[in-house]
């Protein structure tokens, strides 16, 4: 019996836990708590059937924001946009839009609704000149702002937003070489911080990473003197260790970085890491949800195990990066692919390779029923292709998006934004080909719900509303990751055709919408940091380096696009 498949006890057990979350969620959060309303007037994607959406569009560079019913009375209107930033640099920028204008007209329509506004930019290709009627210190006055190619503007804000990135986290560096632990207050080192310092910097190309090279060499040398005997990293008795975690990211940075001396360390690294998987020899079977996976804390036991796939991606990674023979780290990569493809949501994706006990292994999990329970009938059948929809949830036995019960009492547990991201990475780390059709139907998942506000899957009512927004800049680095290393059908470019071998896809431009949403969120300081903090994503030395890593991948997409790479 699948783990999958639960008996009627344990199901009530397990809905009565789900329901105890929501509740305790709903109770915790504060009421009414939400964000200001904004609206991005280069984030808000045209319909797909809008007529008069360009195959390009313009660029813009605003950020607007609702009118309050008072404002709008005392300036006799009826609707009107506030201009809350120009990006520097940015057509509005140089048009002289100033933060605190009020929008009140465009061109001859005398309305100015942010979404009026932002329809009117998504609705021209660049070359196209607005002319809008601007209310600034109690005075009305037209402002000519004409769109450009977001090509050349857009890699130019990459550069300086990765400057400014790397500047802050250098200032932030503690004297002994490392960064603060992202869970202690104070200056206590971190090794999991230092180690996604040393990664954001490896990833960043070497000519943008000059300025900080004394920092990455006190950070490297931080983490070798801190590894111990048995290759993982070790941090404070008094702060919470995620060594798998810590180590898997430090050995992929190390290996990057290209340094001769840093090989057998690396190594190191990576046995460690081969040898705290949950497999047989450390009392796993193939039926339990962690088998193949490396846990966030050192207990390797069944009821006590903790990993998902972000910790599986660093691991696969690191292992890759490791230099281990094949002959070691080929049955890791197995059992490593046994949890990885339990977690998609995909009947094919999840069976491919698994054989368990007697040969069938997971492929109980896809009998759909035919065992008389219930489950071969129209409404078990519909309800299980609609759950299984392609993407990836964290864990083979749990999803922050909740579990979808079928009518014959199975569970699949719902697919979002993070772990979908994550398990495309992870499955490239395996070795699978990008035109796979596993990576395919995770890419159609990932390409239909993409946007940069909310992590796509998680509901945005109160008993969901901080996981789907607490992981921003996960979200934005790992889709980052995702898109680029999937070249095949003219992502190279960062950009998807609408049509791909004659089917008709989403056109998703994921390297412009990241770089400009990031590029206007970064803080005056040079930081990026989340306003909730459920992550810890609220700490700089944790949403800095993410923000950093997937700037620089849309740095390299438009590269490649302003070159004429697209296919």
């Amino acid at each position: 019996m699948s783990f999958r498949r639960l008996d009627s006890r344990v199901r009530i057990l397990v809905l009565s836990a789900i329901v105890a979350s929501i509740v305790a969620v709903a109770l915790l959060a504060p009421s009414g708590a939400r964000p200001a309303t904004t609206a991005r007037a280069d984030d808000a994607p045209a319909k797909k059937d809008d007529p008069r959406r360009p195959e390009k569009p313009g660029w813009v560079g605003l950020t607007l924001g609702l009118v309050a019913q008072a404002t709008l009375a005392a300036h006799d209107v009826e609707n009107a946009s506030l201009v809350k930033r120009a990006a520097p640099g940015s057509p509005a920028d140089t048009a002289g839009f100033q933060p605190n204008d009020l929008i009140v007209g465009h061109d001859l329509a005398k309305t100015a609704h942010p979404r009026d506004v932002v329809t009117v930019f998504r609705s021209t290709p660049p070359g196209t000149k607005h002319v809008f009627q601007v209310i600034r210190a109690g005075n009305e006055k037209p402002i000519e702002l004409v769109l450009t190619s977001v090509r050349q503007d857009m890699i130019g804000a990459c550069d300086r937003a990765i400057e400014k990135g790397l500047t802050w986290l250098a200032k932030h560096q503690l004297e002994d070489g490392s960064f603060p632990h992202f869970a202690a207050e104070g200056e206590v080192a971190g090794a999991s911080s230092t180690a996604l310092f040393l990664r954001c910097a490896a990833v960043v190309a070497p000519e943008r990473r000059k300025p900080i090279e004394g920092a990455i060499e006190k950070a490297r040398a931080w983490i070798l003197a801190n590894q111990a005997e048995d290759g993982s990293l070790a941090e404070p008795e008094e702060v919470v260790s995620y060594r798998q975690h810590a180590t898997s990211i430090a050995a992929w940075a190390l290996a990057e970085l290209g340094r001769e001396e840093d090989r057998e360390p690396v190594l190191r690294m990576g046995r460690f890491l081969a040898e705290h998987q949950a497999n047989e020899e450390t009392g796993f079977n193939r039926y339990n949800p962690g088998y193949g996976a490396m846990s966030y804390l050192d207990m390797l036991i069944p009821d006590a195990f903790r990993s998902d796939l972000s910790l599986m991606c660093h691991v696969l990674e690191g292992l890759a990066a490791s230099g281990l023979p094949p002959e070691e780290l080929g049955p890791v990569l197995e059992r490593a692919g046994v949890f990885v493809r339990r977690c998609q949501n995909l009947a094919d994706a999840r069976v491919a390779g698994d054989e368990g006990e007697g040969g069938d292994g997971e492929g109980e999990d896809e009998d759909e029923g035919d065992d008389g329970d219930g489950g071969d009938d129209a409404a078990t059948r519909a309800a299980m292709l609609a759950a299984l929809d392609g993407g990836f949830a964290p864990q083979p036995d749990g999803s922050k998006g909740g579990a979808t019960m079928l009518p014959n009492g199975d569970f699949v547990f719902r697919s979002y934004g993070t772990p979908t991201a994550d398990g495309i990475r992870a499955l490239l780390s395996l070795g699978v080909a990008p035109d796979d059709p596993r990576i395919v139907a995770a890419l159609d998942w990932l390409t239909t719900r993409f946007t940069v506000r909310q992590n796509p899957g998680l509901r945005s009512g109160a008993d969901h509303f901080q996981y789907a927004h607490a992981l921003r800049f996960y979200l934005l680095y790992a889709a980052s990751e995702a898109f680029s290393q999937s070249t095949d059908a003219g992502w190279l470019g960062g950009h998807r055709p609408d049509v791909v071998d004659g089917k008709q896809v989403v056109d998703v431009d994921w390297a412009w919408q990241i770089a400009n949403h990031l590029e206007a969120r970064q803080l005056p300081d040079g930081a990026w940091r989340n306003e909730f903090g459920g992550m810890q994503e609220d700490r700089g030395v944790v949403a800095t380096p993410f923000a950093v890593m997937a700037l620089e991948r849309c740095r390299a997409a438009l590269t490649a696009r302003a070159k004429g790479s697209d296919r």
